[in-house]
């Protein structure tokens, strides 16, 4: 898991094409368009500890001077408990479960 040191769409789909898996925050303002639904029968808001999930799609990233992702990448929209704080989280596991997210942002102070 890495901060939002990195931001440039051509890193991550480096990561991608090296089959490296990553968990990220992502500005709530980054240009991204929903292509669909990570788990389409999934109700929202779900809630780990310390996270309110408001959404889970596969997104479509967008950088400076009009830069399209290669790669298609998960993205979370989560609001935390503690203060109502907005985030967005970017990663590429497929299968990555509430239980793993939530040891993802304890660790990371989300």
């Amino acid at each position: 898991m890495f901060d939002r040191g990195i931001t440039a769409r051509k890193s991550y789909d480096s990561f991608t094409d090296k089959g490296i898996t990553f968990v990220s925050r992502l500005a709530v303002n980054a240009k991204i368009d929903i292509v669909n639904a990570f788990d389409a029968s999934a109700t929202f808001p779900l809630e780990t500890v310390t996270l309110r999930i408001t959404s889970d799609n596969w997104c479509q990233l967008y950088g400076e001077k009009g830069y399209k992702a290669k790669h298609l990448v998960r993205v979370i929209k989560a609001i935390r408990l503690q203060d109502n704080t907005q985030y967005g989280l970017l990663q590429m596991i497929k299968r990555l479960k509430r239980r793993r997210l939530q040891r993802y942002t304890n660790e990371d102070g989300i």
